[in-house]
């Protein structure tokens, strides 16, 4: 399939072709859902708040708990929520994660990852490249890694898809197959799609099962919510470390994708501790300006290390 060991790092601008909100536009949406909450004319009001207010009263939240939150993150001025969270997690920790569910959830659908229109459709374009193979016994060797930041779901709902549409098998073959693909999420997903891969039967958390494009409710939120973490809570509890190690030392080519480099982000990946001289590295600086992308540090890179302000399919054509 590929070459030689690959891994894609993905962060939230991964999944923006897709409809997922970036992380700075989920704490628009909160504000936004605040100064609707204040509001005086219901009737302008989206239906949706309606729904998020009403899981929220089942959660014990009032409305003046939401904008306290609101008001609180606005005032914070920092531009993660993932980062917010893990600074006021005492606080918010729990409302947090309940928000974060419900808007993921709202934004995963099905017309989003399968849009003739995508003009930044990376996925379609690796699927048509590299991922699809002559059968299905070619993915025994498919030297392909995903390590994702993401809580979403869209990677392994487009890759299910595509196999089972691509080789007319069923949905439940099309995950087995898709084993052979390490995809791991750092802090978590709100739910499976299918069934718990074999990588995570020694897990420490909980994590349900959840279909996509699922009825937004009390029932599904609450279960999306236990399967995430904070990043404290996965730097406390990182029992994908060592797994998360072997993928990254014995990766010859690593890609960033919709990444922001974070330094926690790279700690959290141990790449500051792992020798990166003989890897070819490349990835997206999308909006970066070039005093930005020279800043960028992700340890000792010497080989090749190339970042570049370009999506993440134009980087993929570039040099995949």
């Amino acid at each position: 399939m590929f070459p030689d060991n690959t891994v894609f790092i993905l962060g939230t601008g991964s999944s923006k072709p897709y409809g997922l909100p970036l992380g700075s536009e989920i704490n628009s949406l909160i504000i936004e859902v605040s100064k609707s909450l204040q509001s005086s004319n219901i009737w302008k009001r989206n239906p949706l708040i309606d729904d998020l207010l009403k899981i929220m009263n089942e959660l014990d939240f009032n409305k003046s708990e939401l904008i306290s939150f609101a008001s609180t993150l606005r005032k914070s001025n920092i531009s993660s929520i993932d980062r917010f969270l893990n600074i006021r997690r005492n606080d918010y920790g729990f409302l947090g994660k309940h928000l974060l569910s419900f808007f993921l959830l709202e934004f995963e659908k099905e017309q989003n990852v399968f849009s003739n229109s995508n003009v930044d459709d990376w996925l379609k374009f690796l699927w048509n490249k590299y991922i699809c193979q002559k059968s299905l016994e070619d993915f025994n060797n498919a030297n392909v890694s995903f390590l994702t930041f993401n809580y979403d779901r869209v990677l392994e709902y487009f890759l299910i898809n595509s196999i089972s549409e691509s080789y007319g098998v069923s949905k439940i073959v099309a995950v087995n197959v898709l084993e052979n693909i390490k995809v791991i999420h750092i802090h978590g997903q709100i739910g499976f799609l299918h069934k718990e891969p074999s990588l995570l039967e020694n897990r420490d958390f909980f994590t349900d099962f959840i279909h996509f494009n699922s009825d937004i409710n009390f029932n599904t939120v609450t279960r999306a919510a236990k399967s995430i973490r904070l990043i404290h809570e996965t730097r406390e509890k990182n029992y994908l470390k060592k797994i998360i190690e072997d993928i990254l030392i014995n990766a010859q080519t690593i890609y960033f994708l919709g990444f922001g480099y974070d330094k926690m982000n790279i700690e959290t990946l141990g790449l500051d501790k792992i020798d990166l001289s003989d890897k070819s590295i490349y990835g997206t600086a999308f909006g970066m300006n070039e005093k930005e992308i020279n800043e960028i540090n992700i340890g000792n890179c010497f080989k090749k290390c190339v970042f570049e302000n370009k999506t993440s399919l134009e980087l993929l054509r570039q040099y995949l």
